[in-house]
């Protein structure tokens, strides 16, 4: 309810709208029965044909307004859901994707798809459709009232069914929310198992473990199953309980107006009449027990989406050194990874400027990595502070700080698209002959050349970019894009046969001799080579705050 009431808020105009033409519909909707009970009435008692066109021209025109006032309220409900909709998975997609907490990283792949997919659902169900059904409910209650007008019996007979369709809309959202939790679980259950059994097939294979996937898979297909089907029975037997409960609605006017009629208490017209109001009293609330399950998915979503208020996000504002000189001090950073004890850094300080590469080097999971990403901004540390030129990282614009990093990370990544396209969401500015020229600097010109499409050949179609060592080079041909001052790279040699190294090796050389920072994670001795300062990590916390060593 909260995103309706979040669109009522922001459009009071539209809201109002919304209310005159759902209050004028619903009184509109009283010329149906109000008819039968006059023609009933009137008409056959007195047979004057006049009055019968007179009645059915009145009511015809009641329901041609009903029928325009309900598209207008239509369209100023889309109207409120429009501007909802597009800010709202905007605002949290920005939310997971400039998040710098340590959570998202720890996030299963899986769970961030479902909270992308959460978005999907929650605007999917804030409608028009279900804004109509929902401010249409109160009026079940007019209905009633009028009914109790006609006839307090029959009044009080629509309010108590009214009731229960309330308890059944509860019980059946209890019941939902509970068997769509577990059948959740269970899908979680069965794609984990599938992204498994798809990325490590050459693993199942040689350990000879398909049986043991297999039946693992199928028990989980058994449990999807039952839980499926025990749903989809619930929200049938809703569906059931619904109509009878109308039909039984239809029978218990129609008795006791039958006998209230025969002694006198009502006529016929207004028992017939009686029975179209309450099939109008329990429209909203049919209309709302079968959105149900609507509800419990949006709930659902909500919580996964709730997991963003945790996220801190950057600041898209924020300062550009001028006559930046790249000097960067680290201050006492110490960073752990959610509620672990053990700090993956702890307390870490040293200054680095031009002229002098740093090579950080340490065991597997002593941080190099982490380190990597809070030099870049993708992490923020619990403690401590770094430095740019004298002017904390936390007020520098991200923008700005970018463009100022050729970093490439440990495992490059790329979208599925083009070169061209690759390159350009990273510079939109570069030409075609940029490209090359940077394709050039790593070698892989050739992957250019030997392509009828050139750079506007697809990432995924070209062979020899499949191989980790050739998606490095291009990672470096990439973060060249920005001539920066500040270099990080995270296991420049990794994947890399030994023409690739010395490429990118020669690279990180001639970067040395530019008066660029540079900082570079690896434990390879060809490395090593080109540093003149070190830090080793697995130093650990016991040696009070790190500093660096000279070579």
């Amino acid at each position: 309810m909260n995103e309706y009431l979040i669109g009522f808020r922001a459009f009071p105009g539209r809201t109002f709208e919304l209310a005159v033409s759902t209050i004028f519909a619903n009184i509109l909707a009283l010329a149906a029965p109000i008819f039968v009970i006059l023609v009933l009435n009137k008409f056959i008692s007195y047979g004057v044909v006049e009055t019968l066109y007179t009645l059915s021209s009145g009511a015809l025109l009641s329901v041609l307004f009903e029928y325009l006032f309900r598209r207008y309220r239509y369209g100023t409900a889309d109207l409120i859901c429009a501007d909802y909709n597009k800010k709202f998975p905007q605002d949290s997609l920005a939310s997971l994707i400039s998040d710098r907490s340590q959570l998202f990283y720890l996030l299963p792949k899986n769970v961030i798809r479902r909270l992308i997919n959460s978005y999907t659902i929650i605007t999917k169900n804030h409608s028009a459709k279900n804004i109509c059904v929902i401010i249409d409910a109160p009026f079940s209650v007019f209905f009633a009232a009028i009914i109790y007008v006609l006839s307090p019996e029959l009044g009080v007979l629509t309010i108590v069914i009214i009731f229960v369709f309330v308890i059944i809309i509860i019980f059946s959202f209890k019941t939902q929310r509970r068997l769509s939790s577990k059948l959740k679980a269970v899908q979680n259950d069965l794609r984990s198992l599938n992204e498994f059994m798809l990325s490590n097939i050459e693993t199942i294979k040689v350990y000879d473990i398909e049986n043991v996937n297999t039946k693992y898979s199928q028990e989980i297909e058994r449990r999807l199953h039952f839980i499926d089907s025990s749903l989809s029975e619930k929200q049938d037997n809703i569906q059931a309980l619904i109509r009878g409960g109308t039909a039984v609605l239809t029978v218990l006017i129609v008795s006791i107006g039958a006998i209230l009629v025969i002694e006198g208490a009502l006529n016929i017209g207004e028992m017939i009449g009686i029975n179209i109001l309450a099939a109008r009293a329990l429209l909203p609330v049919i209309a709302i027990t079968q959105q149900s399950l609507g509800w419990v998915q949006v709930e659902e979503a909500k919580n996964l989406v709730k997991e963003l208020e945790i996220f801190e996000r950057e600041k898209s504002d924020g300062i550009a050194i001028q006559n930046f000189k790249a000097n960067i001090e680290i201050k006492g950073i110490s960073f752990l990874y959610g509620k672990s004890n053990t700090k993956i850094i702890d307390n870490l300080t040293f200054n680095l400027s031009g002229n002098n590469p740093l090579c950080v080097h340490g065991s597997n999971g002593s941080g190099k990595t982490t380190l990597a990403k809070i030099l870049t901004g993708q992490l923020t540390p619990q403690g401590g502070d770094i430095f740019i030129d004298g002017i904390s990282l936390k007020q520098v614009a991200k923008t700005w700080w970018k463009q100022q990093i050729i970093y490439v990370p440990q495992i490059p990544v790329f979208f599925n698209g083009t070169l061209r396209e690759n390159f350009l969401a990273y510079n939109s500015k570069l030409s075609a002959n940029d490209i090359r020229k940077l394709m050039l600097r790593v070698g892989l010109d050739n992957v250019i050349d030997s392509s009828p499409k050139g750079i506007d050949t697809n990432i995924n179609q070209i062979r020899k970019l499949s191989s980790i060592g050739y998606r490095k080079r291009l990672a470096f041909a990439r973060a060249l894009t920005f001539d920066g001052k500040i270099v990080l790279i995270d296991d420049p040699t990794i994947g890399l046969d030994n023409e690739g190294s010395k490429i990118i090796l020669q690279i990180l050389t001639k970067m040395a001799a530019s008066d660029k920072s540079i900082i570079v994670f690896s434990n390879d001795e060809r490395v090593f080579r080109g540093c003149s300062q070190f830090l080793n990590l697995d130093d650990g916390p016991e040696a009070g705050p790190k500093s660096i060593r000279n070579s």
